[in-house]
């Protein structure tokens, strides 16, 4: 997942291209949080998603650049 929302969801969402109810975003980002894939931090009223990428890296090497490349392969 090469973008995570640093903003609002509805901006974030906007600003992905994709074509997902607020309600549908935020679902995913809960399901990525449970599966430890990345974390949350609330500070004040806003909250920030990060990748847990060495995490991942770890457990899994080599994954999210093969998928990361792929994607950056397809937009071209």
């Amino acid at each position: 997942m090469p973008y995570l929302p640093r903003t609002a969801p509805r901006q974030v969402i906007q600003e992905a291209g994709l074509e997902l109810s607020k309600s549908t975003f935020s679902h995913h980002l809960r399901i990525l949080r449970e599966a430890g894939l990345v974390t949350k931090r609330i500070q004040g009223a806003k909250g920030y998603t990060q990748l847990r990428k060495q995490d991942v890296d770890r457990r899994f090497p080599g994954l999210l650049d093969s998928v990361l490349s792929a994607d950056i392969a397809a937009q071209r």
